[in-house]
């Protein structure tokens, strides 16, 4: 890892899928997210007036969790594993996926399981050198 990347701070975005009461509500999606070369990945939300975001990712809704770990989990293991502080911090509002994401379900492990599953391959692969 560059040693400026692991010195910036990166911020990712991932789009919950709709609830089954927002379906059953018939509400509808406003949020697309766009790869733009030169740019980005972008959010945009639509309504009575588009406004767009950029971010270092952005995971839509369809992304799968591995997908997640490996742009986001994995660089911030290996920077502090480099000695670098490294930190994933999540917010959002109650219901938007926090705990999903970082910590998944037991068939489908988020962020945390992943770092410590990857965590402890690593030291066994340093002990055994």
């Amino acid at each position: 890892m560059a040693e400026d990347a692991a010195r910036n701070v990166k911020v990712a975005l991932r789009v919950r899928i709709m609830s089954g009461k927002e379906i059953a509500n018939n509400e509808v999606n406003c949020v697309t997210v766009t790869d733009q070369p030169g740019q980005g990945q972008q959010l945009m939300l639509e309504g009575p007036e588009t406004v767009t975001f950029a971010f270092d990712h952005v995971f839509a809704m369809e992304v799968d969790q591995p997908v997640v770990f490996e742009h986001v989990g994995k660089p911030v293991l290996e920077s502090a594993l480099s000695g670098y502080n490294a930190t994933i911090f999540a917010y959002g509002q109650t219901g938007s996926g926090k705990s999903y994401c970082m910590a998944g379900t037991p068939t489908n492990p988020g962020i945390i399981p992943r770092v410590n599953e990857l965590l402890w391959q690593r030291v066994e692969q340093e002990t055994s050198q």
